[in-house]
């Protein structure tokens, strides 16, 4: 016969074993989306896979798409033979790579949260 005492306290593990289900099948559909990338790879030189977007070269030919069981879709190619700049975009504005250089050249790259000590002192 069924004890209504503790019945309550069995329905608190119901939620896990969902959540358990749930990353199974997550995890399993991962798994198919890296099966169709590996056989889709294997036409190309050199590949990387993320669970956004695939990215794919061969020779100058630079592919990408989003990944799927079955093959990734929303496919784009383009010949790097015909980038001109690369311009580094952060917040939706450009760096100047220039700029940069020159501050990572200078003694401001090294940030210290109080004074450099000096040649005398001892530490």
């Amino acid at each position: 016969m069924l004890d209504w005492k503790i019945a309550p306290v069995g329905l608190l593990w119901l939620p896990l074993l969902f959540a358990f289900c749930w990353l199974t099948w997550a995890g399993w559909n991962e798994y198919q989306k890296v099966k169709a990338y590996r056989r889709w790879e294997r036409q190309f030189d050199r590949g990387k896979y993320d669970i956004y977007a695939v990215l794919l070269l061969k020779g100058d030919l630079l592919t990408w798409g989003k990944p799927t069981k079955s093959q990734p879709v929303r496919i784009q190619t383009f010949s790097l033979k015909e980038v001109e700049t690369i311009r580094l975009l952060v917040d939706q504005r450009p760096v100047d790579l220039e700029a940069v250089s020159e501050y990572h050249d200078s003694d401001q790259f090294f940030h210290n949260e109080g004074p450099s000590p000096k040649k005398d002192d001892k530490l």
